[in-house]
């Protein structure tokens, strides 16, 4: 049996047809992206009194910016009135959803023995399987002050 040329033109475009439509690996994949925004940061006492509250906690929000959900954590960098760092905090790691809520309280506590002024750089870490982890590009910082 023989085919003519539009017979043959035909059933090559059903097979391509057919092919391309069980074929969804030759579609691109929607990009799945990862990342938290590090909204907020700051002390419970900006003027803490060592022999009222022997512990300063740290507190920052974070956000769910991707379109996965994402663990992430903080880590609070203190630094003295010198600049030198003298701690470095990391809060608990949790998972954020990518639903409501999407934005998530984190702290940590610290204490010193030590009066004087303090500066702490807070960073924002996430990872996508919480073995590599990526820092956000903003910082949040801000001053406190220990007393007597």
């Amino acid at each position: 049996m023989e085919l003519t040329k539009k017979q043959t033109l035909e059933a090559f475009l059903t097979i391509i047809i057919v092919v391309a439509a069980s074929a969804s690996f030759l579609m691109p994949a929607k990009a799945q992206t990862v990342s938290i925004e590090l909204k907020a940061a700051w002390p419970k006492w900006m003027v803490m009194s060592l022999s009222e509250h022997p512990y300063e906690f740290f507190y920052a929000i974070v956000k769910n910016t991707g379109t996965e959900p994402v663990y992430a954590q903080v880590c609070f960098f203190v630094h003295d009135a010198t600049g030198d760092p003298i701690a470095e905090l990391y809060t608990d790691t949790l998972i954020l959803p990518l639903h409501p809520p999407r934005s998530v309280k984190l702290g940590v506590t610290w204490t010193s023995q030590w009066v004087g002024d303090y500066t702490v750089v807070s960073y924002g870490y996430y990872s996508a399987d919480s073995i590599e982890w990526w820092y956000t590009d903003s910082t949040m910082d801000f001053v406190f002050t220990i007393i007597p």
